[in-house]
């Protein structure tokens, strides 16, 4: 009788150790989240949620100084949402931002984010959009994080809910671009917005230049 209740103290005692630690990890990754973003332009982070959700999420990107290797730039957070009333809460005060509303269904297309495998290529035919690879990310955020992130491989899935693209350069970093499709498709310019998919609950918020 004595040992079960000790275990069942030490059971109530990790418990709230458990709870405190996540509570400060997320108050930590909050206000880191805050100052990466507050390294950009407020006028061009302004559909980022003020506030990060507490359930799984990545945010970050690469900084101008990595155009030699990846061809972009920009910030980004990807997240995930228990149900459409926390989705709507997120999205309810940047509805009227969307200029554009993209299911991608061809065959040939590139996003921004893959590019960098295709920019040597002599193919013409590739449709190319200044959009995240969110399947490349996921891949990617859940080799790094070793814990599988469920997501769906058919793209009809994955809304891209496009807020403003223009083709001008912010940086000067963005002038080291030499990708011959990246270039033809694209030239120089950045685009910001948000991908949903509802049927694994993910929103992806990004702003990328190129």
């Amino acid at each position: 009788m004595k040992n079960k209740a000790i275990l069942v103290l030490l059971t109530v005692l990790l418990y709230f150790l458990n709870n405190s630690c996540n509570s400060l990890s997320v108050s930590y990754m909050s206000e880191l989240y805050k100052e990466s973003i507050a390294t950009y332009p407020n006028e061009l982070t302004s559909h980022f949620p003020k506030e990060i959700a507490k359930r799984g999420f990545s945010f970050g990107g690469p900084t101008p100084k990595a155009y030699y290797a990846l061809n972009y730039s920009g910030f980004d957070l990807f997240m995930n949402y228990n149900d459409d009333k926390e989705k709507e809460k997120y999205l309810k005060e940047i509805k009227d931002k969307f200029i554009d509303t993209t299911i991608i269904q061809e065959n040939k297309v590139l996003f921004l984010t893959t590019i960098r495998n295709y920019c040597d290529s002599i193919e013409s035919d590739y449709i190319v959009y200044p959009y995240p690879d969110i399947q490349d990310y996921v891949k990617i955020l859940s080799e790094e994080q070793g814990e599988k992130i469920h997501y769906s491989p058919e793209l009809k899935y994955y809304t891209y809910y496009l807020i403003e693209k223009k083709d001008t350069i912010i940086y000067e970093e963005q002038k080291t671009n030499h990708c011959p499709i990246l270039e033809k498709e694209l030239k120089h310019g950045y685009s910001r917005g948000v991908m949903v998919n509802e049927k694994d609950k993910i929103l992806f918020y990004w702003l990328y230049f190129w």
